[in-house]
C-alpha cells in the first residue's frame, strides 16, 4: 500500500525500545542542557517526519513529576496539535489532540498532558510514536 495510509500503517508498526535515564527531576529519553538523558533505539528519527528529542515524564524540584511531555525536531512548518496521532509505553498511549498544550517553534513541537507515562530511572519499555505525516 502506498501513500498517506501506507505511510501510516509503516509508522504504527515500527516499535522502538527506550531505556529511560533521570535528570534527576525528569525521567525518560530528552534532549537537555547537557545532552539526552536515557536511550531510544533503533533510531530517533522518525519514518517521514522529524527527530524525536523527548519521550519523557516531567518534574519539578519542588516535588514529584507531574506531566508527560513528547517533543519532535526537525519540522518545517508548525505540523498543529494533531500530527502526532499517538506515543505509546506499556500500554500508555496519550493522542496529541488530548495535550493539554502544545507549542510550536524554531521546528520544533512540543505536546504535554497533565498524566505522567510512568518512567521509572533504568526501566526498559517497549515504545511507539505515530506522527500524520
Amino acid at each position: 500500500m502506498s501513500g498517506p495510509l501506507g505511510a501510516l500503517l509503516i509508522a504504527a508498526n515500527r516499535s522502538y525500545q527506550l531505556i529511560a535515564g533521570s535528570t534527576g527531576y525528569d525521567l525518560g529519553y530528552g534532549l537537555f542542557g547537557t545532552g539526552f538523558i536515557g536511550t531510544f533505539s533503533p533510531t530517533n528519527v522518525l519514518p517521514g517526519t522529524g527527530t524525536l528529542i523527548g519521550f519523557y515524564d516531567w518534574g519539578t524540584a519542588s516535588g514529584p513529576t507531574v506531566q508527560a511531555s513528547v517533543a519532535i525536531a526537525g519540522l518545517g512548518a508548525d505540523p498543529t496539535k494533531k500530527f502526532l496521532a499517538f506515543a505509546a509505553i506499556k500500554g500508555a498511549a496519550k493522542a496529541g489532540t488530548s495535550a493539554n498544550s502544545y507549542t510550536y517553534s524554531g521546528g520544533t513541537s512540543i505536546w504535554l498532558w497533565s498524566s505522567t507515562f510512568g518512567f521509572a530511572n533504568g526501566g526498559t519499555y517497549g515504545a511507539q510514536v505515530l506522527t500524520t505525516g
